[in-house]
């Protein structure tokens, strides 16, 4: 396992959530509202990559699915700064198997200059952080970085960009940083789910997404209030015949033992359905188990093609 810049700064917020991301995943809740802001914050980072002009960017995904090619973009990256790109956006590095992308690197006669792009009105300390995690890695690599900038929000439509400096806090947490990279790194190999008391830490600067898991008296409490209580559970089918129509099977302790696989599922598949590619899925058996897919015929297009000529040539 690797370290990456998000990685950090959740292990540093809280060991345990860092060990939760890589052991236990399906746990977390992302609130619908928080996905929102994450989805804000990568459309402001989409049109943030423009701002200095021409520019290429490094993203590369692995074939079929919507998850970054690491590998390819390291690569990628390096072509482009031997051959001296002037703007370089998600610009992908790699230490010892720690990783960061820089939001955007812009040439300077030095080297590069490097500017990380957050959606918020002003700076805030865990944005420097952010910066000091990717300019530790980049060093490392031996690309020599100049200044550090911050970008946020501007005032108004016009000025949509506000850039701060933040070179030296930003530099200065790279001691910080190699301090603590290693630590969390054996830590999230471990296999014992780590043991940590519920603190500040569970809602600052961030509040965590295994915060029910963490809380669970708190969140039976909360459920409890706003449940309606459910006794039994029955399933009804037809009956043997017009004179007894109904057949009552009592499913309870099957179907309310649904409860957390529904849950552990609920919240990816929502944030799923809301992103704009289309979600690629190699065809196998869930195509026609438990029932036949309504969309069968377009994602079986050589099988649909060969009926239709059979048919055809009848």
């Amino acid at each position: 396992m690797s370290i990456t810049k998000t990685d950090f700064m959740r292990g540093m917020q809280c060991r345990k959530m860092l060990w939760l991301d890589k052991h236990k995943p399906r746990l977390r809740i992302i609130p619908p509202e928080v996905q929102e802001r994450l989805d804000a914050g990568n459309d402001f980072g989409d049109r943030a990559m423009a701002m200095f002009g021409p520019y290429e960017e490094m993203t590369v995904y692995l074939p079929g699915r919507h998850v970054p090619d690491t590998k390819a973009m390291i690569a990628r990256t390096q072509e482009h700064l031997e051959k001296g790109t002037e703007v370089i956006c998600e610009a992908a590095f790699s230490n010892y198997n720690n990783y960061c992308a820089a939001d955007i690197l812009r040439k300077t006669d030095d080297g590069y200059d490097m500017y990380e792009v957050k959606s918020a009105p002003r700076v805030y300390e865990q944005h420097i952080k952010d910066a000091g995690f990717q300019y530790y890695i980049i060093n490392r690599c031996k690309v020599p970085i100049g200044r550090i900038y911050i970008v946020t929000h501007g005032p108004d439509d016009e000025h949509p960009f506000a850039v701060t400096d933040v070179t030296e806090q930003a530099k200065g947490y790279a001691n910080w940083v190699n301090q603590n990279i290693w630590a969390l790194n054996r830590m999230q190999k471990q296999p014992d789910e780590v043991e940590t008391e519920p603190g500040e830490q569970c809602e600052k600067p961030y509040r965590c997404w295994y915060y029910e898991y963490c809380h669970p008296a708190e969140n039976t409490e909360n459920t409890q209030a706003e449940e309606v209580p459910i006794g039994r559970i029955y399933i009804v089918t037809h009956g043997p015949d017009d004179e007894h129509p109904f057949a009552v099977t009592d499913v309870t302790e099957q179907a309310k033992g649904y409860a957390n696989w529904v849950n552990q599922n609920i919240w990816a598949l929502n944030r799923m359905q809301k992103q704009p590619d289309e979600v690629e899925t190699e065809p196998g058996e869930q195509c026609e188990k438990p029932y036949r897919c309504w969309y069968y015929e377009y994602c079986h297009p050589a099988e649909n093609t060969e009926n239709t000529q059979a048919e055809e040539v009848k």
